[in-house]
């Protein structure tokens, strides 16, 4: 009974933490139990090999020492680690094993280095393990020890430096062969075979891959953390695979086999229809070497069995066979009554056909007829509607053409009346002058007022011609806003451009807009930078009243102008209103908004106002894009860079 010490902390009391404790090999009692062990002693007359599998004695075996030339005392101790062994060895010593070490030599009791350390493979075993998955064990897989006893120095001697191992001689050779051969190798082939499967497919053990890789991946996920090696005992895959190792020993005539376990090649209770016939003969093969009569009965009840199967599994095939020739000859008998149906279905359908197509004839004849009839008709009614639309086209251009002179006569005297208040501008002063600039402003603006209107009400205007009238009311709004500069203040009319601190310029051109509309419209105007700029502030003057008058038509209250140097020092304003904001059809299609006469909006207008502004910006290097609605108020948002 387990019974466990704890001390006054109520701490489980461990006995390798005790300094006056019982001496134990903890690791061994560990090990025995948990794992897959292979313990093999070479003696001057023989080599004795038993394998256990968790306590369990799997083989024992014995055979002639080849290797007396140089080994006559040599014992190996391996272990193969599966998980579970890994975990209770961790809890147990307190250390991981991979930590620990893998498999030590020892020469007269003295440990050879480096044979052994963690992260050495003078064994081999790591470089092997990378030829290929789940085929080979690696040092990680295994722990254990070879020890050897020895007078020859010369044969067994470790070279000069501490941890370099063994001089390469010819004793050296064989311990190398014998702890591969009779050790590592023996082992690898219980674990890798019948522990994980790995030749339930490549032998071909079962009729079908599928049941062969069902067994297997079942094996594999099973007994790496299993305590005992039931598993493999209830694994038909793992039986055959054991089967086929213990034969192999069996055939060699220097191997005479001492003892095996039983039950592992006991398949009289396994299903065996999925099992090839030819691995049973091999049962019959170790009974026969072995000289064992109660494992040759059970191979006899075996094959009885398995007989058995094949009978019933013939007699199956030839029930379901007749049942096939039973179905196929009630399906070829159904197939000949189909045809027999189909003939007669389709004589008649012959005959009906040949009526149809004598009616068919008749009325193909009569809708030819009418058909020549209706074409008739639809030439004349088409020719009549050509008539009627050419007519009606050159009605329209003649139309047009008047409209057009109508229109250039009027450009021609809006032109000639400006070119005539410059003229006489020239030559005023004083009181005279600024009646005469009042008089300019009345007519200037009457005549941008009609255009604007005109603009409203005739939406038959192509492009040119909108184009072209829009040249005119650019220049008559120059020369309104020039007229309002000159009753202000000593402006010099005669130069466009001036140099002035842009920033500034705009933020007092709303501030004297603010106080012009005070009540109606709220500014708010952010300015904190400067830039100079030579340029026609007209074209800022006229930009800035049309971003206000869109404002006004959208039914804004506020106004937030931003006036700031973005990354490559260029002048920027952002301009926000409260307004109705735009449509998704300018939302959609942002260049929409800035074509001539384009407008969307129940408020009348000119649709020229926002081209107006952008055709402006482009005189002055600059440009106008679309920020959105509902950004910081709710209605449109815009941004505009200014290059000078």
């Amino acid at each position: 009974m387990d019974i466990k010490r704890i001390d006054e902390k109520g701490k489980q009391i461990i006995e390798r933490d005790l300094i006056n404790g019982p001496v134990k090999n903890s690791i061994l009692e560990i090990l025995n139990i948990k794992t897959t062990q292979l313990q093999v002693e070479i003696l001057s007359d023989k080599i004795d090999t038993k394998l256990y599998d968790r306590g369990k004695l799997i083989y024992h075996i014995e055979e002639k020492n080849t290797y007396i030339s140089f080994i006559d005392n040599l014992k190996i101790n391996l272990y193969f680690i599966n998980r579970s062994a890994k975990v209770q060895f961790g809890k147990k010593m307190g250390i991981d094993l991979v930590k620990f070490g893998s498999v030590f030599l020892f020469k007269n009791g003295f440990r050879v280095q480096p044979y052994g350390n963690t992260g050495d493979d003078s064994w081999g075993l790591d470089f092997r393990n990378q030829q290929g998955y789940n085929r080979f064990l690696s040092s990680r897989d295994l722990f254990g020890r070879v020890d050897i006893s020895t007078d020859d120095f010369e044969q067994f001697k470790e070279v000069s430096s501490r941890d370099g191992g063994l001089v390469e001689t010819f004793g050296y050779m064989q311990l190398m062969d014998s702890v591969w051969e009779k050790g590592f190798k023996r082992l690898e082939r219980y674990v890798v075979g019948v522990l994980w499967g790995e030749a339930f497919l490549r032998k071909k053990y079962f009729k079908t891959d599928n049941e062969g890789k069902k067994l297997r991946e079942k094996l594999l996920q099973n007994d790496k953390d299993s305590d005992d090696y039931s598993n493999v005992v209830n694994n038909v895959g793992s039986k055959i695979d054991f089967i086929q190792l213990i034969k192999n020993l069996s055939d060699d005539d220097d191997i005479k086999i001492i003892n095996y376990d039983k039950g592992l090649v006991d398949l009289v209770n396994e299903n065996l229809e999925d099992i090839q016939p030819k691995f049973l003969k091999d049962l019959e093969k170790i009974a026969s070497r072995t000289n064992d009569d109660d494992l040759l009965s059970k191979v006899r009840l075996t094959e009885d069995n398995f007989k058995k199967l094949e009978i019933e599994k013939e007699r199956a095939e030839e029930k379901a066979k007749k049942e096939e020739e039973k179905r196929k000859e009630a399906e070829k008998k159904a197939d000949e009554e189909e045809k027999a149906r189909k003939l007669a279905e389709e004589k008649a359908r012959k005959e009906e056909e040949k009526r149809r197509k004598a009616e068919l004839e008749i009325l193909k004849k009569e809708k030819e007829r009418a058909e020549a009839e209706v074409a008739k008709l639809k030439a004349e009614k088409k020719a009549k509607e050509e008539k009627e639309k050419r007519k009606e086209a050159e009605e329209k251009e003649k139309e047009e053409k008047e409209k057009n002179k109508h229109l250039s006569d009027k450009n021609f005297l809006l032109n000639q009346e400006v070119s005539y208040i410059r003229a006489t501008r020239k030559t005023l002063s004083g009181e005279d002058a600024e009646q005469l600039v009042h008089s300019i402003d009345l007519y200037v603006g009457n005549a941008s007022t009609f255009l604007n209107s005109f603009f409203e009400k005739e939406t038959f205007l192509d492009k040119k011609t909108r184009e072209s009238l829009y040249f005119v009311k650019s220049n008559l709004d120059k020369a309104l806003k020039v007229s309002q500069i000159i009753i202000k203040s000593d402006f010099d009319y005669k130069s466009t451009n001036h140099k002035v601190d842009l920033a500034k310029y705009i933020e007092d051109y709303f501030n004297d807009c603010a106080i012009a509309r005070k009540g109606k419209l709220n500014f708010k105007i952010d300015n904190k930078t400067k830039h100079l700029a030579y340029l026609s502030t007209i074209d800022i003057d006229i930009i800035i009243d049309n971003l206000i008058s869109n404002s006004i038509k959208a039914d804004s209250e506020n106004i937030l102008i931003e006036i700031y140097k973005n990354k490559e020092n260029k002048l920027c304003m952002d301009y926000y209103d409260d307004g109705l904001g735009l449509s998704q059809k300018f939302i959609n299609n942002p260049d929409s908004l800035f074509e001539i006469g384009t407008r969307d909006s129940l408020k009348k207008g000119s649709g020229i106002g926002m081209y107006d502004i952008k055709k402006r910006l482009k005189e002055l290097n600059g440009l106008i894009t679309i920020i959105g609605n509902n950004n910081k108020l709710k209605g449109a948002g815009f941004n505009i860079i200014f290059n000078k």
